[in-house]
């Protein structure tokens, strides 16, 4: 809690901005805003706040000021222009900067503000991330980069804007700005995710909405495929984070990467997808508005209607009288340490009105999968006993040609398989599947490119892991797998080979080929493939993880 009377200026009350401004007047932290835009201000005045026409009005006798601005540029004039920061602030006062900035800029500003006789001002690089939601809530995450002590000084005021535990002191003056670096590196390339795996769905004759669900509890679910992905199927192109957002923050990836001799493909493919939309004249829409650089290729609008979805039944587990008895396709996906494998499996009745019940078979790992491929000439596979708590909770992904057959399907599953029913034609299951394993493959990739990347940056690893898997950064893939690449724990995870860096290869090439039969435009799909295949060629090693080298 920030002390009675405290007083800060802030200059920037745009959208993410108003509402961090907001949660300090909440918090009894009295503020002097400025801001180009007048309507912007007089909406703050209406909540409480004190504005000002000119930045220095608002820096005058403020021992701290904010500053959450888009570009360098902007903090420039805002500082560094006649009548700016340097000259206005007050000795010895603490300058928070707010926004995603290069690191190299930050580093920079110590040696400028000293060329104008301003030595004493102590400098904070604090980004944020979390959204306009975030900013709104008072739940934002932030990193602080600059000497520890104007850090605890202005800690309270921070405080009023962040989640409880996200505040994340980093380090020397730019450190903040690197670990923002790299969890933009994944949100922005998550983004890119979402929109190439709705297509796909969308291109594969899914229903995106049910694609979207399933995907979010698999383990190719992220953070942005939760929050973006809605969007895209809502077609609301409302800015909450703009286009240009994306374009200055994976810039920045890619520029500081260069710097370091460090190639980021995944970053790179993202950063391309977000100029073409901004090149089209979209670069004030929504970030989330990228997948319609996937649907003016294909022709295939990824927006569905929500349509009311009833509370599912539990399955009747008595003979239902509709006896599905031919599986006629099946594929797993596999897990990671303690998460649960997934089959996808298609059913179809078979004419015989007589036969078995369908169920699944799931026996020993090593005997798994050569025991389903001989189960393929037949009409009927047999339950069988589970080895471990893992395998119990496998996820069984399935479709079938009406709703009796899959109710019937669902009836024969043991009450701790996590059945989950696709509607559509046979071979939606499979198709969900692929869909499945294309983003989480995706994200691995993008997961190993901010290892390697944070590691070139000389980042504390274990910091950039506790920010990011709590912020929008974080997928199911780098909350697994981020820290085994730091502990170099490449050992596979089962004993069938499904977590090999030869069977992503090998998913990959597959997933490829149907995109390419569907004249799908998969850049995310093209470059993971070579990443993996680079990464297989450069270290000779079989764990899908080891591609963050």
């Amino acid at each position: 809690m920030a002390p009675t009377g405290t007083r800060v200026g802030f200059a920037g009350l745009g959208a993410m901005g108003f509402g961090m401004a907001f949660n300090l007047l909440e918090n009894g932290i009295a503020i002097v805003a400025f801001d180009l835009n007048p309507s912007v201000l007089e909406r703050f005045t209406a909540i409480g706040g004190s504005v000002s026409k000119t930045v220095a009005e608002a820096s005058k006798g403020q021992q701290v000021f904010l500053v959450m601005v888009a570009t360098p540029g902007q903090v420039d004039n805002l500082v560094f222009s006649e009548a700016g920061l340097a000259s206005s602030l007050p000795m010895n006062a603490a300058l928070c900067l707010l926004s995603t900035l290069p690191p190299r800029y930050i580093c920079g500003l110590p040696a400028r503000l000293a060329e104008k006789g301003r030595a004493d001002i102590r400098l904070l690089d604090c980004p944020v991330s979390g959204g306009v939601v975030g900013a709104e809530a008072g739940t934002l995450s932030i990193m602080i980069g600059g000497e520890r002590h104007v850090f605890d000084e202005v800690k309270p005021i921070l405080q009023a804007m962040s989640a409880p535990d996200r505040l994340f002191y980093c380090g020397a003056l730019g450190s903040g700005s690197t670990l923002k670096m790299l969890n933009q590196l994944l949100a922005g390339a998550h983004i890119v995710v979402a929109a190439e795996v709705l297509s796909f769905a969308k291109c594969l004759g899914l229903s995106t909405r049910e694609t979207h669900r399933t995907v979010m509890n698999s383990v190719s679910s992220s953070w942005i495929f939760g929050d973006r992905g809605k969007l895209m199927l809502d077609a609301d192109w409302t800015p909450r984070s703009a286009v240009t957002i994306f374009t200055k923050d994976l810039g920045i990836v890619t520029s500081s990467a260069k710097e370091a001799g460090f190639r980021c493909p995944i970053a790179s493919a993202a950063l391309e997808a977000f100029q073409d939309r901004l090149a089209c004249g979209h670069g004030h829409d929504d970030d989330s508005s990228v997948v319609c650089n996937y649907e003016q290729t294909t022709g295939n609008p990824v927006r569905e209607h929500e349509t009311p979805v009833s509370p599912p039944k539990s399955p009747d587990r008595t003979h239902t009288g509709v006896t599905p008895s031919k599986l006629v396709g099946m594929s797993v996906i596999p897990g990671h340490n303690d998460d649960p494998p997934s089959f996808a499996i298609d059913v179809s009745r078979d004419l015989k009105a007589d036969d078995p019940v369908l169920a699944v078979l799931y026996g020993p790992e090593s005997a798994t999968e050569a025991t389903l491929q001989e189960a393929l000439d037949g009409s009927v596979i047999a339950i069988h006993g589970f080895r471990s708590p893992k395998e119990a909770r496998t996820i069984f992904i399935f479709s079938a040609e009406d709703n009796d057959l899959q109710q019937a399907v669902a009836s024969v599953m043991p009450r701790w398989f996590n059945a989950v029913p696709v509607s559509g034609p046979i071979g939606s299951a499979s198709a969900i599947h692929i869909c499945i394993r294309l983003g989480s493959l995706v994200h691995l990739a993008a997961a190993a490119e901010c290892y390697g990347l944070a590691r070139t940056q000389g980042t504390s690893i274990e910091s950039v892991y506790r920010l990011i898997a709590g912020a929008a950064g974080s997928s199911h893939q780098f909350n697994v797998s981020f820290q085994d690449m730091a502990r170099r724990d490449f050992k596979p995870k089962s004993e069938s080979g499904f977590d090999t860096l030869q069977k992503a290869i090998a998913d990959l090439h597959s997933i490829k080929k149907v995109a390419e039969s569907l004249q799908f435009p998969g850049k995310l799909l093209e470059t993971s493939l070579e990443v993996f295949e680079g990464a297989s060629l450069k270290l000779n090693k079989t764990e899908a993880s080891v591609a963050a080298r």
